[in-house]
């Protein structure tokens, strides 16, 4: 065994496994285990209070469903950046800094942020990990909605956002308007100040087809995050057909 130990080793490759063949989701593996997803979000957990170590049980049952030979999980492993297959050389999987958020959709990202305190997972919260750290306990994950803004992001792509990170402009932002019950996905520019010397923001869609909106002293509303990551899906003919969120899969 190297020198990551017997769980570190599990952890690495099991993440690397959610990454590759599920694009990120946790939830989706632990839909073909028959497992809760919290089962998995605690074996990731940054607090060592919550955190969970992988039994062999659950590793033979990884093996299993994402068809490794048995033991796979057992061994640390070295991936070709091309294929992504498991070889003498390449990087040795290692995911520091990793953080499990919660994926919401629109309505319940402005819950989200309403909320004094950060919602606690339940076994039903489906989740992403990512490897950014220096992440707010706000984060979470939003499933990109319909195609305001398309070509760079499609519906069922999914965005991580940090409610706790101010914006510049060009970043992409999560906002409201007061005068409106829906949430919106926008790139976030500032236009000069008022008359009365506060600056405008306007919230502007990639796809031309869409109005931009203003949030200013006639139109109140705010930004509710700032995205830190993309995860782009290869497939674009979601166009016009929205679908429910699910996972891309390469099989390997």
């Amino acid at each position: 065994m190297s020198n990551m130990g017997i769980h570190e080793t599990r952890r690495a490759n099991l993440r690397w496994l959610i990454e590759n063949q599920y694009g990120g989701v946790a939830a989706d593996l632990a839909k073909d285990l028959r497992i809760q997803p919290s089962q998995l979000s605690r074996i990731f957990s940054s607090n060592p209070k919550n955190q969970r170590n992988m039994g062999t049980k659950l590793a033979r049952a990884v093996e299993l469903v994402t068809r490794q030979p048995t033991g796979w999980m057992d061994a640390p492993h070295r991936f070709d950046e091309e294929k992504h297959e498991a070889s003498g050389k390449g990087t040795l999987v290692m995911f520091p800094g990793n953080k499990i958020v919660p994926i919401l959709d629109y309505t319940q990202a402005w819950q989200w942020t309403l909320s004094a305190k950060p919602y606690a997972l339940t076994e039903r919260t489906e989740v992403i990990w990512t490897s950014l750290d220096q992440l707010s306990e706000r984060t979470f994950g939003l499933v990109i909605q319909g195609e305001s803004m398309v070509d760079d992001f499609f519906p069922g792509e999914i965005v991580i956002v940090d409610p706790e990170l101010q914006p510049k402009p060009g970043d992409y932002v999560v906002a409201k308007l007061d005068k409106d019950d829906k949430v919106v996905f926008r790139k976030y520019r500032l236009r000069g100040p008022s008359d009365r010397g506060q600056p405008a923001i306007e919230l502007a869609p990639l796809n031309e087809n869409y109005p931009t909106a203003v949030i200013d002293i006639h139109n109140p509303g705010r930004v509710i995050g700032t995205m830190v990551e993309h995860r782009k899906f290869r497939r674009t003919d979601r166009l016009s057909s929205p679908e429910p969120y699910t996972s891309k899969r390469r099989n390997v």
